[in-house]
């Protein structure tokens, strides 16, 4: 190997680092998912950042200060990548990550076959963001990218290829967040290096989050197990839903006194009526206490009497609902909307953290999907994304998912095995006399066998169904 080709490490030894994730990763070759990282005794992150490609550069990174990045994308064989004479056995879907080498004249690097190879990202404060800009961009329009991205206070690291030109930002992130960088002219996307939800992310929380409510923990390992019937209704029903699921092994009794329907014509809730009900039947049974807020003027009021506060997917993005729920000192429960992304379930979440409430669980139950056989598609895999994506935990509503009181055990399964904090399930004794979604709860001798398959899973994956606190036992 040439002194040119100098390995950045002195021992020549790098670490594997795996739970990377990535976007836009082409179908070709997607088998070879490692989804491992590589990097340097020193530190520095191997990614992808070559202009000299056809394919477009990962966006999606788990970030860290001191980055180095390099994409070769083609030279390939049947066991890795060969790149200045050493072959490595690494691949990211199908983009192939390389040992990066430390050159001091890219240029007449010629083991590659690229011209001007070296399109190096670094910095100690990292890339902030990368401007793809559009096929044949003109130089003038290039020197304005540049000299916006400078007005800035920001510096850009130009890479010209073959096939694209690429600008890094380099600097701090917040001083571009909100710039409107696409529309620059010349420029065809802008790719954001670092994910655009803070305190969601696991950078700001690298640890899992254990969210504590009125005793009860949801992950780290507890499960917390939600049920109830879906609308608070008569006094006596309430009382005989709650002693069975407490007695099946809930944690978390669950009803709504405000319910937002499709119909102003159905059922709406006995509001706050319905709260003092819940509360007095938790109390009773000794159970915590869940219910959801439909409206901003009712926030003061449902903190009152609730222990955790949900908040519905139809209101999933009603940003200043979120606000206000994220002013008040209990856990929220936030469900997943019914189109949503999982970037818009965590940028909700983001609301809430921002407002300086930190126990927020994330609840998948269901993205809407054109077969009608079931209420909503149940995205199981969202489950483990989130744990790539966030600290904060994350439950299955298996009930809202199908609609199906069939097919409620196998999901419920499906979420714990997937790795789920939770199970939310809708249960009522006598589903067709329900106020609301009778259809689709389980009957207290069906949850009640459902627990017991729940525990047993969870005990094989190492965690357990999270105990009442002694003041609720």
């Amino acid at each position: 190997m040439s002194e040119d080709c100098e390995l950045a490490s002195s021992e020549n030894e790098l670490m594997l680092l795996e739970n990377l994730v990535t976007r836009r990763v082409s179908e070709e070759n997607a088998s070879k998912s490692s989804l491992t990282r590589r990097v340097t005794k020193q530190g520095h992150l191997l990614l992808a950042a070559l202009a000299s490609s056809d394919l477009r550069p990962i966006s999606r990174i788990k970030p860290t200060k001191r980055r180095l990045a390099v994409f070769h994308p083609r030279r390939r064989s049947k066991r890795g990548v060969t790149f200045c004479g050493l072959q490595k056995d690494v691949f990211i879907k199908s983009r192939a990550i390389v040992p990066i080498a430390r050159l001091n004249n890219w240029d007449n690097c010629g083991c590659c076959g690229f011209e001007q190879l070296g399109q190096l990202f670094y910095s100690d404060c990292g890339i902030a963001m990368i401007l793809i800009l559009k096929h044949g961009a003109t130089e003038s329009q290039i020197d304005h990218v540049i000299k916006r991205v400078e007005s800035l206070g920001m510096r850009a690291h130009l890479s010209r290829g073959t096939y694209r030109t690429i600008v890094g930002i380099i600097g701090d992130e917040n001083k571009i967040r909100e710039e409107p960088l696409r529309a620059i002219e010349g420029v065809a996307e802008v790719i954001p290096v670092l994910p655009p939800y803070k305190l969601a992310s696991l950078e700001a929380h690298p640890e899992p989050s254990i969210i504590d409510v009125s005793g009860v923990k949801i992950g780290g390992g507890f499960l917390g197990m939600i049920a109830g019937p879906c609308s608070v209704e008569d006094e006596p029903r309430m009382h005989r839903i709650a002693a069975s699921v407490r007695e099946s092994g809930a944690n978390l009794f669950r009803g709504g006194a405000y319910k937002p329907r499709t119909s102003p014509y159905a059922f709406q809730g006995l509001g706050e009526d319905g709260l003092k009900l819940l509360r007095d039947v938790g109390d009773q049974h000794g159970m915590p206490v869940v219910t959801e807020v439909t409206d901003v003027r009712c926030v003061d009021v449902v903190a009152r009497y609730a222990d955790m506060i949900q908040v519905g997917a139809r209101n999933m993005q009603n940003f200043v609902l979120l606000t206000e729920v994220g002013k008040t000192n209990r856990p929220v429960l936030l469900k997943r909307g019914m189109s949503a992304t999982m970037t818009d379930l965590l940028m909700s979440a983001e609301y809430i953290l921002s407002q300086g409430n930190p126990n927020v669980v994330l609840c998948e139950r269901g993205i809407k999907s054109f077969d009608p056989a079931t209420r909503n598609l149940f995205d199981v895999a969202a489950v483990p994304l989130a744990h790539t994506l966030t600290h904060l935990p994350i439950i299955v509503d298996p009930s809202h998912a199908t609609g199906r009181p069939d097919l409620i055990p196998a999901c419920a399964l499906a979420g714990i095995a997937a790795g789920a904090d939770g199970v939310h399930i809708e249960v009522h004794d006598c589903p067709e006399v329900a106020k609301s979604d009778g259809p689709q709860a389980l009957l207290p001798a069906q949850y009640r066998e459902l627990v017991v398959q729940m525990r047993r899973m969870a005990e094989m994956l190492g965690k357990s169904i999270s105990l009442l606190p002694k003041a609720f036992a």
